[in-house]
């Protein structure tokens, strides 16, 4: 596996963060004399249109700036009380790492939010770099953050023999299309792929990515 280059998805497909989300999101909307949502409910909402989020956690038809604040400053304490990686993933890194594959996560959650989260986890050792949507202009599933992570392994080679995309969610596979590198489809996350966007591969667990790749 060497002269492979893996980039990870962050949440639902490395790290199981619904919890600590979920309670993040139900603090904003309790200062805002809304109902709690359920774990069901804010997955099914934040794996829909980004341009629909707003209107569907607060009721506004943008992410006002006193919301996004108070979202960050509660998630910054509460991302790290329930993170934990997904069965598999810790040996599976592991495993790739032995075998010379190279490592990063590219998130749509703030880099800060990221390292903390996967470090957390204990596995945040495993990747040369963790990015997120802080770093580029426009976040997945454009392939900014793609071709960032290709620039910082020294101009990367960026094809569909040697690199690839494992994330949960239409916006990571749309991310590797728009890359034109190959992509897996983790399907034990929470979210699902467009038939615009079919990923290359679909993997039933984490460990299944090994033979994917080998």
């Amino acid at each position: 596996m060497a002269g492979k280059l893996l980039i990870f998805d962050m949440d639902g497909t490395l790290v199981d963060t619904r919890y600590d989300i979920t309670t993040s999101i139900n603090y904003v909307r309790n200062l805002k004399n809304m109902p709690p949502l359920t774990q069901s409910e804010v997955l099914e909402i934040i794996n829909h249109k980004r341009e629909e989020l707003a209107k569907r956690l607060y009721n506004t038809d943008s992410y006002l700036p006193e919301d996004r604040a108070v979202f960050e400053e509660h998630y910054r304490a509460q991302c790290t009380k329930n993170a934990a990686p997904f069965e598999g993933v810790a040996d599976t890194l592991e495993a790739l790492k032995k075998a010379g594959a190279k490592m990063s996560v590219a998130t749509n959650a703030p880099t800060e939010f990221g390292e903390r989260i996967l470090k957390a986890a204990g596995i945040d050792h495993f990747f040369d770099y963790i990015i997120g949507a802080c770093k580029v202009n426009s976040p997945k599933p454009d392939s900014e953050m793609i071709h960032l992570i290709g620039k910082l392994y020294n101009d990367w080679h960026i094809s569909c023999k040697s690199t690839y995309i494992i994330g949960d969610n239409y916006t990571d596979i749309t991310a590797g299309k728009n890359a034109g590198i190959t992509s897996i489809f983790a399907k034990w996350g929470y979210g699902t792929f467009h038939d615009e966007a079919k990923p290359h591969y679909q993997a039933d667990n984490f460990r299944e990515i090994l033979e994917i790749i080998d």
